[in-house]
């Protein structure tokens, strides 16, 4: 490597050093919304296959799929 690669890198990490709060919840934010966009459909796909599928009193659908409700508002 040589020393202009080197005092880039540096420099990049000096520029860096005093926001690293943002920079990991830059990160995590990332992190969260891919997490998000990708277990959101699924969820609720499960919400509604459980809501299809229940075979009972109508008004205790709501405990069958109540996991799966709280997940998705948690999403």
């Amino acid at each position: 490597m040589n020393s202009s690669q080197t005092s880039l890198k540096r420099f990049f990490f000096e520029i860096i050093k005093p926001h690293k709060g943002y920079v990991i919840s830059l990160f995590f934010i990332a992190f969260y919304w891919g997490l998000s966009n990708s277990f959101s459909p699924y969820v609720l796909k499960l919400i509604i296959d459980k809501a299809v599928a229940f075979s009972g009193d109508k008004s205790a659908v709501f405990h069958a799929v109540k996991p799966y409700v709280i997940l998705y508002i948690l999403l």
